[in-house]
Formats: structure tokens, sequence, C-alpha cells
């Protein structure tokens, strides 16, 4: 039997992470590292910890599929039909 997951239950990452890599283009690369240190930077000046896994990636995700899922989903549908056309 399963125990089932309680949303009070901290993140175990140890335990709870499904390592993922994922290719980007160089200059999305760039861009997300030039992002990532902004935001590090302005937020230690306010005595905020910014890590990049934990805080970083997640919040690029739940907006890209939280708010903009329909946007998502139809950018991901453009980019799959030109690798189909060439």
């Amino acid at each position: 039997m399963v125990a089932e997951e309680s949303d009070d239950e901290p993140l175990n990452i140890r335990e709870d992470w499904d390592s993922v890599t994922i290719y980007v283009e160089p200059e999305q690369s760039e861009d997300i590292e030039i992002t990532f240190t902004r935001l590090k930077k302005q937020l230690k000046r306010e005595g905020v910890t910014l890590e990049k896994n934990k805080h970083y990636y997640r919040g690029v995700f739940e907006v890209a599929f939280g708010e903009y899922r329909e946007e998502t989903k139809e950018k991901i549908r453009e980019l799959a039909k030109q690798n189909a056309d060439q």
C-alpha cells in the first residue's frame, strides 16, 4: 500500500526529485542564466536566497503551464510543426 503524500509535507528533494535534462538553444541558455543571475542579485539585496532548481525553474514552469497553459501548448504545436516541415 502506498501512503498518500500530504500537501502539508515539505518536498524532500532527495526522495521526491525527478531528474530531468532538457535541451535549450544556446541563446535561450544565455537568457536563462542572465535572468537567473539578475534575479538572484536583486533578491539577495532583499535578504532572500534564490535557488535555481527549487525556485527559478519551478516558477518558469508553473507560469508556462499555469496561467499561460494555452499559449504554451500553442507554441509547442508550432515548434513541432516546424520540425515536421523540414
